[in-house]
């Protein structure tokens, strides 16, 4: 450390009078070393002035997270230190999120897109709130089979509820007794209803089948005689009604059309007879048509 005195010039003293040393004399500049100043107190302070206004130098708390920001080149190398994201760049009116999630948060409500609520009832049915904005709600339960969600009127949720009313659907016995009128016909079980149609074929003189309904196959007897045999047979042997219409006369001659029930009760005759009581076939064209109604086993 070097002194100079106001009264030394080139290393030469001379002065005549008093020597002040307070006044007199002076550190030279870049002279005093680190060693020189005072310690500093404790671990991590910085030197500088935390009080307002000019004065002496302070020590000012710091730590080394601190420390690790101040000494990093620019902002791009702190947020490193920070761990920060490319998000921490980001515009608050202007976020875009890509990937990750969020978690530990307040539920969204639904003003901001969210629904209000942190969990529902497993596989239940999701309701709106109680208000416009409200949480979103599920109803308390998931129901059992054939129940069906009913409304309990404004201000309450749905429930699922036993079905009541409506049609339920008609048993053989209540179509074929032809007189509810408080249950339904389902496309399995109309046909038992007296008016339906019961069995239906068009076939040739060969006994080949063109269309059939409930009809299991054509046995070709001979001339004009045929087997019909139905899939499901009558419950029993008058049990039915037949019509049948041959498409054409033989030899000029009208065709007679003679049904006629076999021993059992899904098997039938079907006979063409000329005015002559003869067996005939048809000519042209080679049709023959039966339908039978009845009741079913």
């Amino acid at each position: 450390m070097a002194i100079k005195h106001s009264a030394v010039a080139d290393g030469t003293f001379s002065a005549t009078g008093a020597i002040n040393w307070d006044a007199d004399h002076t550190l030279e500049d870049a002279t005093v070393t680190y060693a020189k100043i005072q310690d500093v107190s404790v671990t991590d302070r910085v030197l500088g002035r935390s009080t307002v206004g000019a004065g002496d130098v302070e020590e000012i708390p710091c730590t080394s997270a601190g420390r690790a920001i101040l000494d990093d080149a620019d902002a791009a190398a702190q947020r490193t230190t920070l761990g920060l994201g490319t998000i921490a760049t980001q515009s608050a009116a202007n976020v875009a999120i890509t990937g990750g999630t969020v978690s530990g948060i307040t539920d969204l409500v639904v003003a901001d897109g969210g629904t209000g609520a942190s969990a529902f009832t497993a596989f239940a049915v999701m309701c709106g709130g109680i208000t416009g904005t409200a949480a979103v709600q599920s109803i308390a339960g998931v129901g059992t089979a054939a129940q069906v969600l009913t409304s309990n009127g404004a201000g309450a949720l749905p429930t699922f509820q036993a079905a009541s009313g409506g049609l339920t659907a008609a048993t053989q016995a209540e179509m074929e007794a032809a007189s509810s009128t408080t249950v339904g016909a389902t496309p399995g079980r109309q046909h038992f209803h007296p008016s339906s149609i019961k069995a239906a074929v068009r076939f040739n003189v060969a006994g080949t089948i063109a269309y059939n309904y409930n009809i299991t196959s054509i046995t070709d007897n001979g001339t004009g005689s045929w087997n019909v045999v139905i899939a499901t047979d009558f419950s029993g042997a008058s049990s039915y009604a037949a019509a049948a219409l041959i498409g054409a006369r033989a030899g000029g001659n009208p065709l007679i059309i003679n049904v006629r029930n076999v021993a059992a009760a899904g098997q039938f005759d079907i006979q063409a007879m000329n005015i002559a009581e003869a067996l005939a076939d048809a000519a042209t064209p080679d049709e023959i048509h039966v339908m039978f109604t009845g009741d079913f086993a």
